[in-house]
C-alpha cells in the first residue's frame, strides 16, 4: 500500500483529477467466473447465478493496483471480504495512514467505495 511521498502523490492525484480531496484509493470487487468445484460448489454460486471467486482491490489515481484479495467463494458479499482483509484491520486500528493525515476527522484520508462497504469511524 502506498506510504510517505507515494501516498501523498496518490491523494494529490485524486484531488487534481477528480476534485476528490484526501482520497487514498478506490475500492471495489468483482467476480471471476470458474468451473463448479467438486466440493462445496454451492458456496461458489454468486447472486447472479454463476460459479465464481471474488476479487477485492484498491486502485490508486493512476489505476495501479495497491491491494488485492482474491479467492473468496462467489456467494460471499464484497463487504465481508473487505471487513476480513488486512486493509480493513489496519484502518480499524488506525494504522493504515500516517497520523499526520488523520489528525482532523473531517480531513482524514479515505477510500472511495460503494455504499455497501463497512465503515471505520
Amino acid at each position: 500500500f502506498p506510504k510517505g511521498d507515494d501516498l501523498l502523490r496518490v491523494i494529490r492525484g485524486y484531488e487534481e483529477t477528480w476534485s476528490f480531496p484526501m482520497c487514498a484509493g478506490a475500492l471495489d470487487g468483482t467476480h471471476i467466473p470458474i468451473l463448479a468445484p467438486n466440493k462445496n460448489h454451492t458456496d461458489y454460486v454468486n447472486r447472479k447465478g454463476f460459479y465464481s471467486v471474488l476479487v477485492k482491490a484498491v486502485v490508486d489515481c493512476n489505476y495501479i493496483f495497491r491491494d488485492v484479495v482474491i479467492g473468496w467463494p462467489g456467494s460471499v458479499h464484497d463487504a465481508r471480504v473487505f471487513s476480513d482483509s488486512a486493509t480493513f484491520a489496519k484502518g480499524r486500528d488506525n494504522c493504515l495512514f500516517p497520523d499526520d493525515l488523520n489528525r482532523e476527522p473531517s480531513l482524514s484520508a479515505v477510500f472511495m467505495v460503494l455504499k455497501g462497504y463497512p465503515r471505520n469511524e
